[in-house]
């Protein structure tokens, strides 16, 4: 939205003492050469005002890519104050879900590498559904209820065993956490030595990993390997090079 002769507007209202201004081009506040959120300092060219966020300064060598002006000595202080005190909703909302942490303009990208919201895929074939880790755990006990593998753990110490069972054809298996309704993923790859296994859960991929140890054996239990590892955390179904569980498996 703009004015009749093209530029992009703002609009203003009074609550209490501040003055909230809501505005039509958020990318007003982009630096304009590298198109990301300004941080301050921000600097302008020494006849003209152009702006440029500090890292952009360095990178043209403090020469003003619009008016060949030096930039880089000066700052601005009235876009500083600006971006300061400039709030947007998180990029999550787009996905239903609700933000509630207040974020500066400025520190959007900081904030949505780190959000809780961060949107996770259903691990059911065919699903579409995306939300954040605990809406998905929901979504996934409602409507793929008996399709995952229950496990418990938490007991006896924070210790529990389970047995699963894998055929070197099974390709993925989804456990689900019957307290938590957290959602782990089993990956199975066969390779020439052997099956080659991953374990992840579902969930922001900076979120904190699960200990876990695993003990394999053979159907005729005379083969047996005992490992120790921590999980990788995925927001999808696929996962990128997980740290292997156990290997060679054979027949």
């Amino acid at each position: 939205m703009g004015d009749q002769d093209g530029r992009s507007s703002t609009s203003a209202s009074r609550e209490g003492s501040s003055i909230v201004i809501t505005l039509t081009d958020p990318g007003l506040l982009d630096c304009p050469i590298c198109c990301a959120p300004l941080t301050i300092p921000v600097f302008q060219c020494d006849q003209n005002g152009h702006i440029a966020c500090s890292l952009c300064c360095i990178k043209i060598n403090n020469k003003c890519p619009f008016c060949s002006c030096p930039i880089g000595s000066n700052r601005c202080r009235a876009i500083e104050k600006v971006v300061e005190s400039s709030s947007t909703p998180c990029r999550n909302i787009k996905y239903g879900q609700t933000c509630n942490i207040p974020v500066t303009y400025n520190k959007k990208n900081e904030h949505e590498k780190t959000c809780v919201c961060s949107p996770c895929s259903c691990p059911y074939l065919g699903c579409m559904f995306v939300s954040s880790a605990k809406e998905l755990y929901q979504h996934f006990s409602n409507d793929h209820l008996y399709s995952a593998r229950r496990i418990l753990y938490d007991r006896y110490g924070g210790r529990a065993y389970f047995p699963i069972i894998l055929k070197k054809s099974d390709s993925v298996l989804v456990l689900r956490e019957m307290k938590s309704d957290t959602l782990f993923i089993l990956h199975n790859r066969i390779e020439v030595l052997g099956n080659v296994v991953t374990v992840s859960c579902i969930q922001p991929s900076f979120m904190d990993y699960f200990n876990y140890r695993v003990y394999v054996a053979n159907d005729d239990d005379k083969s047996v390997l005992n490992f120790q590892s921590v999980t990788k955390s995925t927001p999808s179904l696929q996962v990128d090079g997980p740290s292997p569980i156990w290997s060679g498996i054979s027949d």
